[in-house]
This record gives C-alpha cells, structure tokens and sequence, in this order.
C-alpha cells in the first residue's frame, strides 16, 4: 500500500471537472499520452465533460484518473508518501472503537471517501480519501487525545503533514494505491503466547 498526501483546495477540483481548462489538459497529456493513454482518455473526460463514474470505464481507473488530476492543480501540493503500511492501518482502524469520529477520519484516509456521492468499491486498487480544511483540527485533536491505537509511525511525521496542510489553508487529499494483499508472518511461538 501506498499513501500519498497532498494539501490542496477542495473547490479547484470541483472548478476544474468539466471545465475544458487548456492548461490542465496539455499538463495531464504531457505527463500521459507516453505513459498511460487510457488513463489520458478518463482524465480528459473528466476535465472536458465532467463524466464521472461512467459505466464505460472502471472504478479504478475512474479513481487512478483523479488520483493523477488532484496534484495537477495550481493549489496542490504533495507533502509526503507512505509506503507498505496495508495491515498496520487496516489493524490500526479495525481497533478503534465503533461508531467513533476517530475512526470515521481514520477510515477516510487509509481506505478511502470520495468526493462524489459515489460508494467506494471494496475491489479496487486505486482509491482516495480527503478530509477539508474544517475537519483537520478536529481530527489531529482527536489523535493527540485518542490515538494510542494508531502506528506509532503515523506520528513520527504524517501528523505533521496534515498539520501543515492545516496551517495552510488547505484541505487534506490522499491518493491511496493497494498492492496486492498482504499477510503477517506468524510463527508456532507466537501462537503458543495467545
């Protein structure tokens, strides 16, 4: 699992969807046409014709194309990645208490929220999740005062991230891409000790 963090403005993507922005679009076919030309064909349709979630194409494409539209934006900014953290997070969530705010935030960054009254598909590899500029202080509240049951790694530099995309002004963009499934190497010794 990959997890990247971007601060941008929320209302730009809304702007930029169906919008026909030349500059957007001779960004996303420099950096697609040799690439990813199926990719190019979503995000242009996105950018010219606000398609969204069409039947056409698949979810994770439809996903993958935004995850490469967001940190196109004149507001984007990518603060940091996370790398191979699939089962810590998912553990880490799967911990919190039910029905909670913390876990509801810690949801929507390691397994997705999207923007548009769309539901996550449980399948897809390429997701993402954003919190706007009004939920980070609440959320890093509820980190400081709850989050004993986070990664401790999460602490060493993501919440200063988010706190920085805080202090910007900017809302909370996290571009998520699983790889493959990932399973916990357990030896006879550590099933004896439960």
């Amino acid at each position: 699992m990959s997890i990247y963090y971007h601060a941008f403005h929320l209302g730009e993507l809304y702007e930029a969807i169906g919008s026909r922005d030349q500059k957007l679009l001779q960004q996303a076919e420099a950096r697609l046409s040799s690439i990813d030309p199926e990719l190019l064909v979503v995000v242009k349709a996105i950018l010219q014709d606000g398609l969204l979630y069409h039947e056409l194409f698949s979810h994770d494409l439809y996903n993958r194309a935004l995850n490469k539209l967001v940190p196109l934006l004149p507001s984007s900014h990518t603060y940091m990645e996370e790398k191979d953290y699939q089962i810590d997070y998912h553990d880490a969530w799967r911990k919190l208490p039910r029905h909670t705010l913390l876990r509801t935030y810690w949801g929507y960054l390691t397994h997705g929220r999207y923007l548009f009254d769309h539901e996550i598909q449980p399948l897809t590899n390429h997701r993402y999740g954003y919190l706007s500029n009004d939920e980070l202080p609440q959320f890093l509240r509820l980190v400081e005062k709850e989050g004993e049951r986070l990664p401790w790694y999460f602490f060493q530099q993501t919440s200063d991230a988010i706190r920085q995309t805080y202090e910007a002004g900017a809302d909370l963009y996290v571009t998520i891409q699983i790889k493959g499934r990932r399973f916990r190497m357990t030896r006879p010794s550590d099933r004896q000790s439960r």
